[in-house]
């Protein structure tokens, strides 16, 4: 399970002005879902919460802010079908998908400032 993301180049040198806007791939078992010119903040927090939210359910759809599709994390016996526009990957285990994406957020939050409600927080699901 792998997690990578391109920042899109900025036009300042003061990272407050940065849009955390570029390309991002989901990576599992050799397939992968790539989106470009998307929110990677957003991704990565969709990704988090679906990585810890979909274990109690057969299906979860999970929002992405500036997008008009949700991504779908679909049970499929032991792992899950992650899916966006038509595109998807096997998921085989979500405790992988949740520390990648918090390895996302945090290497994200060390190229620019993220806010205080989009830091990795404990999962408190239990």
């Amino acid at each position: 399970m792998k997690i990578d993301f391109v920042l899109d180049e900025a036009d300042s040198d003061d990272p407050m002005a940065i849009d955390p806007v570029g390309d991002i791939t989901i990576e599992s078992r050799g397939e992968s879902i790539t989106e470009r010119f998307v929110y990677i903040d957003s991704w990565l927090n969709a990704l988090l919460e679906g990585s810890r939210k979909a274990r109690f359910s057969e299906r979860l759809d999970v929002d992405l802010l500036e997008e008009r599709d949700p991504l779908v994390f679909e049970r499929r016996n032991e792992s899950f079908l992650l899916s966006f526009r038509g595109k998807s990957i096997v998921v085989d285990n979500l405790d992988q998908l949740e520390a990648a994406s918090i390895a996302g957020i945090e290497n994200l939050s060390q190229i620019m400032p993220i806010p205080n409600n989009v830091t990795p927080q404990p999962d408190e699901s239990g």
